[in-house]
């Protein structure tokens, strides 16, 4: 077999191949950067295409060589491992990859011997790099873009970063997420084949814990470093291991939880009821455990008006501690709630989730209602003990309860009995009807601030603010916080809800797990995740309601507009543009060429901010269907100006938008009212933090305003400008230069 030396012919290096890039249209043989290779994350779907070749021709070469039924019984194994592609493909990259004849030859190596019979140049080298596909277990740390996620291979045992290509693993990772998958070789990157398995926290248990001990209960060797070529052969096992220590973990969770409740009720001492309820109003007021709550629509249906909530203060040294009659209001702390107190003209009732708290409340409802009201009776209900055994009974395969049936066999014994009674937690918001936003990431600040000093038993009953400077126990931490941010970044995704918790890894000294949050496609379906929201009108707060908008394209959209100022993250340190730098990015959107296999900016912006479009339509409900295409046109403009290369996780908060949009209005109507209605070029660049992209703005606002002079402008000559009214013009100014201010909060690579 010979080699050749010849120029790629799209960068005019010398390169070296079996056959050169210039013969038989192969592009594979041109180095990684080359344009023109499949190799190249721009060709991506060229390298797909190739790779679904590739494995096609391997099938058809295995059933020559060992026989149609032998290909037949390989499909029939490879369906019955079930739907999922990345446990389906099991079975066939095991035999085209790592099964060996009497030479010790794979069947690519057999391949290549018998001169690559019916495979181009492309499919050769692909196929020379899928030989070398194996199992990772992936732990994603960022994104660099919308292909590409960075991150460790966790089966090597060291930190040593490596870059993962897969589209879809992109668009849904979170940090610290850990992924079992195959992966092989690419130039600069590993290439993910089929799907990634997400192996999930189970309880207390993180994902490296039940992987090493489902290993270990299988014969398997440990730790997981050693352990590649063992779960690559035993696969199937392993992942029914891990679902049958899932269910019986997660049994021992639903059967652990305390299911207490109670009920409490009281009767009025006095007839005159009303003055009685008056003065227990009075003293609940009074009182820094209680606070006045809401009675839902089905409780005042049953003759309760009046609700109050018991509460405890949430601290720092422990969860929950008896309310301090004078609390610290430095010190940032949340409300536990021990349940609630109802009243209404025959009497009262308290009830409560935990025994605890229900002696709590009970114990201070009387003391504060002691000579107006006299107790009647108790009504708990306390789980049985036939209940706590019922899922061990469920555990059990059988017909009737065929969900929960597992192989107790396959459950490793050290990862049983471990589950603790656990009870619910309510938190109270002392915020009105609150916002589903504002009302999260009220709870999660109570909780981050109070957590770095609160003990835990995973870190030997240390704060972690105390395990962050033992050298000993920081190791262990690192690994707490990891599977915390993963949670929460899990929970964020599926919310659509946005919350960097980097704040709280920078307090605790952690820079070296400190990484950009996944982006998050705020749609709207997160807010109407509690009912509270459907009775609060957000526009009495001063924010904006949730709005069904239309995108680009017609397709119908949720989208949140919540925002508070008054919480508002600073704009980021962005480099002021230069006003050469702003024309090259508007000649890039006016000229979108497809260049080097490359998305143009403008395209790209489309795609990168899809809100851009809705958000435009949903404040200019006023503008004909061309003007608002218009103003949408150049908003993606704007933002290929503005963020070109946006950084991973970057993204627009609609809100906050509209809320700079309202502060352009009110400065244009300013300006209009001081230069007696018309609009010099010079005030329209004002006041701006980017002003070569203000001047941009100034002049094709400008454009629109001479257009309306002539509205029988003729069409194709500029833009659609000539269909713009006055009011339209000074839309698009207050909406691209709000735009402006909002894309300042955007980081740029």
């Amino acid at each position: 077999m010979t080699t050749t030396k010849r120029d790629c012919p799209a960068l005019g290096e010398q390169i070296t191949s079996l056959r050169c890039g210039q013969e038989r249209g192969s592009r594979l043989a041109c180095p990684p950067t080359c344009p023109s290779n499949p190799f190249n994350t721009h060709n991506r779907d060229l390298l797909l295409k190739i790779e679904k070749r590739v494995l096609q021709k391997i099938r058809l070469r295995y059933a020559l060589e060992a026989g149609y039924e032998a290909e037949a019984r390989l499909r029939r194994e490879s369906d019955r491992l079930g739907r999922n592609p990345f446990l389906s493909e099991w079975a066939p990259l095991r035999v085209f990859f790592r099964e060996r004849d009497a030479k010790g030859l794979t069947l690519p190596q057999r391949w290549e011997a018998a001169g690559w019979s019916g495979l181009n140049n492309d499919e050769q080298v692909l196929l020379q790099a899928m030989s070398g596909t194996r199992l990772t277990l992936f732990e994603a740390h960022r994104q660099i873009d919308d292909l590409t996620l960075e991150g460790i291979d966790l089966f090597e045992g060291d930190e040593t970063p490596i870059r993962l290509v897969h589209a879809p693993m992109a668009r849904y990772w979170i940090r610290f997420g850990i992924y079992i998958c195959w992966t092989y070789q690419a130039p600069g990157y590993r290439s993910l084949m089929a799907e990634a398995l997400e192996v999930a926290d189970i309880g207390q248990f993180d994902p490296i814990t039940l992987l090493t001990a489902v290993v270990r209960h299988l014969g398997g060797p440990s730790p997981l470093t050693s352990a590649r070529e063992w779960i690559t052969d035993h696969l199937p096992e392993v992942i029914k291991s891990v679902r049958a220590a899932g269910d019986a973990i997660t049994g021992e969770m639903e059967a652990g939880h305390d299911q207490w409740s109670g009920q409490a009720y009281y009767s009025w001492i006095r007839p005159d009821h009303a003055e009685s309820q008056k003065q227990l109003r009075q003293q609940l007021r009074l009182a820094p455990d209680f606070g006045e709550s809401r009675v839902s629509d089905e409780e005042r249906a049953e003759g309760w008006h009046e609700c109050w909530d018991g509460l405890l203060r949430l601290t720092a040294e422990s969860h929950v501690m008896e309310p301090d009659p004078t609390p610290d209001q430095t010190w940032p702390r949340g409300e536990v709630m021990t349940g609630r107190v109802l009243l209404r003209s025959t009497g009262g009732m308290l009830e409560a989730d935990s025994e605890a708290h229900f002696a709590l409340l009970k114990r201070r409802f009387e003391s504060l209602s002691a000579g107006l009201m006299s107790f009647d009776y108790d009504d708990v209900d306390e789980p049985d003990e036939s209940d706590e055994s019922e899922w061990s009974e469920r555990a059990e395969p059988s017909e009737e309860a065929p969900r929960l049936g597992h192989d107790p066999a396959l459950v490793p014994p050290e990862l049983l009995g471990q589950t603790v009674k656990t009870a619910g937690t309510t938190m109270r918001v002392p915020v009105p009807e609150p916002s589903f936003m504002d009302r999260t990431t009220y709870l999660l600040d109570q909780h981050f601030f109070a957590w770095p000093d609160i003990p835990l038993p995973a870190l030997q009953n240390m704060s972690p603010r105390q395990a962050s400077a033992d050298p000993v126990l920081r190791p262990r931490l690192v690994a707490v916080v990891k599977r915390l941010v993963c949670q929460l970044d899990a929970e964020c995704v599926d919310a659509e809800f946005v919350y960097d918790v980097n704040w709280l890894l920078q307090d605790l000294g952690l820079e070296e797990i400190i990484f950009d949050p996944p982006f998050v496609e705020i749609m709207g379906s997160g807010a109407d995740a509690d009912s509270l929201d459907d009775a609060w009108d957000p526009e009495d707060e001063g924010f904006f309601s949730e709005t069904t908008v239309t995108q680009m394209g017609g397709s119908k959209v949720e989208m949140a507009w919540d925002y508070d100022p008054s919480r508002a993250h600073p704009p980021v340190d962005v480099r002021v543009l230069t006003p050469e730098e702003v024309k090259d990015r508007v000649r890039g959107c006016e000229h979108p060429e497809v260049t080097d296999g490359d998305t143009p900016p403008f395209f790209r912006a489309i795609d990168r901010w899809p809100t851009i479009d809705p958000l435009c339509r949903e404040l200019g409900e006023e503008l004909t269907q061309a003007e608002l295409m218009s103003v949408s046109l150049d908003g993606y403009t704007l933002a290929a100006i503005m963020a070109p290369h946006p950084k991973a996780g970057a993204q627009l908060i609609p809100g906050r938008w509209a809320y700079y949009f309202g502060l352009e209005k009110e400065w244009v109507a300013d300006l209009l009212q001081k230069n007696s209605d018309s609009m010099p070029f010079a005030a329209m660049i004002g006041d701006s933090p980017q002003p070569a992209v203000a001047e941009w703005v100034a002049r094709i606002v400008t454009k629109a305003f001479e257009a309306e002079k002539d509205l029988n402008h003729i069409e194709g000559k500029g833009r659609i400008y000539s269909k713009l009214s006055r009011n339209s013009a000074l839309f698009m100014l207050c909406f691209l230069r709000a735009g402006i201010r909002e894309f300042c909060h955007v980081p740029t690579r």
